[in-house]
Order: C-alpha cells, then sequence, then structure tokens
C-alpha cells in the first residue's frame, strides 16, 4: 500500500462520522460549535501530516484540506438546507478531488503527468455537469 493511502485511510476512520450527525436542521449554537469541532479536528489532521517529506506530505494535505471543505460545507447545508447549498457540498467535493488528484499526479513521471491532469480535470468536469435526468418509462 502507498504511503499516502495509509494516511488517507488512517484520517478517513479519524472523521468519517463528523457529518453524517448533521442530518437534521441545525441552531445557530449547534452549527458554531460543530464548526468549531471541524475545525480543530482538521487542524490536528493537518499536524499529522507535518512528518511526511515530498510529495507524500503534499497529498496528505491536500486530502485534508478537501476533507475539511467538505464537512465544512456539508455543516452549512445541514444549517440551512437550500438546493444552493447542496449544489456548493458537490462544488466542495469536486474541487477536493480535483486538488488531489493534481497532488497525486505530481509524483508521477514526466511522460503520464499531462495525461494524469487532463483525466483529474475531465473527473472534474463531469464532477460539475448538472445531473442529467433519467426519462420514464
Amino acid at each position: 500500500m502507498k504511503p499516502w493511502t495509509a494516511i488517507a485511510l488512517a484520517a478517513g476512520v479519524g472523521l468519517g462520522g463528523t457529518s453524517e450527525s448533521l442530518a437534521q436542521a441545525l441552531g445557530k449554537t449547534e452549527y458554531q460549535a460543530a464548526r468549531k469541532t471541524i475545525e480543530s479536528d482538521f487542524r490536528s489532521a493537518k499536524t499529522g501530516c507535518e512528518p511526511m517529506h515530498g510529495n507524500v506530505r503534499i497529498v496528505c494535505i491536500a486530502d485534508v484540506r478537501g476533507r475539511e471543505s467538505i464537512a465544512l460545507a456539508e455543516l452549512r447545508a445541514a444549517y440551512d438546507p437550500t438546493s444552493d447549498s447542496m449544489v456548493d457540498v458537490r462544488i466542495a467535493k469536486a474541487r477536493a478531488a480535483l486538488e488531489l488528484s493534481r497532488a497525486r499526479c505530481d509524483d508521477l513521471p514526466v511522460q503520464r503527468k499531462p495525461a494524469c491532469t487532463a483525466d483529474a480535470g475531465a473527473a472534474h468536469g463531469a464532477a460539475l455537469a448538472p445531473p442529467k435526468a433519467v426519462p420514464s418509462k
């Protein structure tokens, strides 16, 4: 297993349940408390990336930042459940995936890097595309 995969799995286990308990609409005090908790959890997760070197550290930090932005977007969506906030969650997920993919592409050989970056951009564009309507029968 690659080092960045192990780090992502370990961080995901510790922070996996952050947004699931926020399914109901939140009050202002719950929102502020949850936001502070998310920020402190991810601040400590970022310090876990500090002893790493090179691109592994960059990938780790990109993963942590992406998961933090997703968690904060999901928290805002739980606090203010509108269609705009749900779109913001989708955008946060797409941006986080793009940044993580770009960081992982930096570790590839020069010949494969442009294709990897193009694939990451294509996946980002597909994630941002509006959902297609399913034809009824």
